[in-house]
C-alpha cells in the first residue's frame, strides 16, 4: 500500500513492502540496470524522448545522498542544482531492484495528473516529469538500506522542471 507524500516531503513518492534488513547498503549493478532500463521504458512511450544514459559521477552523487538519508533518517531533496532529483523512501522491503522499480513507477504514474494542455510544474506531477524530461540525457540512481527502510535518489542532467519548458519536454505519448 503506497503511502502519501505529502506525510513526508509534499514532494516526493513513497511506498511500502515486505522483508527486512540491517545496517546501511547499497545497490547492486543489478538495480543500476534495472533503474536505468525502467526508466527508459516510460520513456520511450513518448514521442521523441530518447533513453537515458547511466553516468557513473551523477550515480556516485546519488548514491552519498542516498547514503546520508537513510544514515539521518531525514527525507528531503539535497538542494543541488546542478541535477534533477526525484526521491522515494520504502519501508520493510528488502530487495532493492524491487523498490528502484516501485519508485520510478510511482512517479510516471503521476501522469494521470499532467494536463497536456496547461502544461507546467504541478505538486503532483513533477515526478512524472522528471523521467520523461526530453532534454534530460544522463542518470544516475543512488540506493540505500537501513534498517527496514529504503531510499532510491535518481538524479538527471540536465535537470528537468524548468520554467516554460514543460511543452517542449514533456511529450505526449506515442
Amino acid at each position: 500500500m503506497e503511502t502519501n507524500c505529502k506525510k513526508l516531503c509534499n514532494k516526493c513518492g513513497t511506498g511500502t513492502g515486505t522483508g527486512t534488513g540491517t545496517g546501511t547498503g547499497t545497490g547492486n549493478a543489478g538495480s543500476k540496470v534495472s533503474c536505468l532500463a525502467k526508466h527508459n521504458e516510460f520513456r520511450q512511450k513518448h514521442k521523441d524522448t530518447p533513453d537515458l544514459v547511466w553516468d557513473d559521477t551523477i550515480a556516485a552523487n546519488a548514491q552519498a545522498y542516498a547514503e546520508k538519508l537513510a544514515k539521518s533518517g531525514d527525507f528531503k531533496h539535497s538542494g543541488n542544482r546542478q541535477y534533477g532529483e526525484n526521491l522515494y523512501k520504502s519501508w520493510g522491503r528488502s530487495d532493492t531492484s524491487a523498490a528502484c522499480d516501485s519508485a520510478i513507477t510511482g512517479w510516471y504514474n503521476e501522469i494521470k495528473y499532467y494536463s497536456y494542455n496547461r502544461p507546467g510544474f504541478s505538486m503532483k506531477t513533477g515526478h512524472f516529469t522528471q523521467v520523461v524530461w526530453k532534454a534530460s540525457q544522463r542518470l544516475g540512481v543512488g540506493i540505500a538500506k537501513s534498517g527496514n527502510e529504503i531510499v532510491v535518489v535518481a538524479q538527471y542532467s540536465p535537470p528537468g522542471n524548468f520554467g516554460s519548458g514543460y511543452r517542449q519536454n514533456v511529450m505526449p505519448k506515442q
